[in-house]
């Protein structure tokens, strides 16, 4: 979905902004993640610094966005931090500007289910991490069937705030939402030694099928690629 001036309210307001916001919490749950030199990837309507509670402990922060979602975080953010600078990526798609950094942590919060090809991408990111660098993600649990029943709920929420009916939003969601959760799971694991997966509400159920979101920590460490 472009970014509208509505996007903060879509994602991050009621019900839907309660399991955004829970799903920043849980990328935030290791103690041990070196958040010194941190890229966010995608940051959207919400950067993710907001949850780091040891913010002391960054030195740069890096959001790479597209020039509207960065303009509009600019104007948004009454005190932006020393820390925090911005990449847009309109332009620069493959990151070739800041080819050759290492980081620290990379986040990437609901990112990987629009990207044509994830697999890709991941392979990119593991490269731009630090010895012992951290690799942040989180998903939607899309197709699952309780995440499918969210969506119709917020059909009314997208018809308020952009005016699209309901078969809009669902042609919307389908081409916005291009990779299923299950195969990026499938992808990660691949690439990663026994990444441990945190799902949201039925954390005791780890299955996407019933779950809302879906959040990994991946240490490089732990990449077998």
């Amino acid at each position: 979905m472009e970014y509208h001036e509505n996007y903060k309210d879509y994602l991050y307001s009621g019900l839907s902004g309660k399991v955004m916001n829970f799903s920043h919490k849980m990328m935030e749950r290791p103690k041990s993640i070196n958040n010194e030199r941190i890229l966010e990837i995608g940051a959207g309507a919400v950067p993710h610094f907001t949850w780091i509670k040891d913010t002391n402990s960054i030195k740069e922060y890096l959001i790479s966005d597209t020039k509207k979602t960065i303009d509009h975080l600019r104007k948004t953010h009454i005190e932006i931090p020393k820390y925090l600078k911005f990449h847009s990526y309109d332009q620069d798609k493959d990151y070739s500007q800041i080819e050759g950094r290492k980081f620290t942590r990379i986040i990437a919060s609901h990112v990987l289910e629009h990207i044509p090809e994830p697999e890709k991408l991941v392979l990119k990111w593991v490269t731009m991490l630090e010895t012992e660098g951290c690799l942040s993600v989180a998903l939607p649990c899309d197709p699952g069937l309780l995440w499918k029943l969210g969506q119709k709920i917020k059909r009314r929420k997208s018809k308020k705030l952009y005016g699209l009916d309901a078969r809009e939003y669902d042609l919307l969601m389908s081409k916005e939402h291009i990779n299923s959760a299950q195969n990026l799971i499938k992808i990660i694991n691949y690439y990663f030694n026994k990444p441990k997966w945190s799902f949201f509400p039925f954390f005791f159920i780890p299955l996407v099928e019933i779950n809302l979101i879906v959040t990994v920590n991946l240490n490089l460490k732990s990449f077998r690629g």
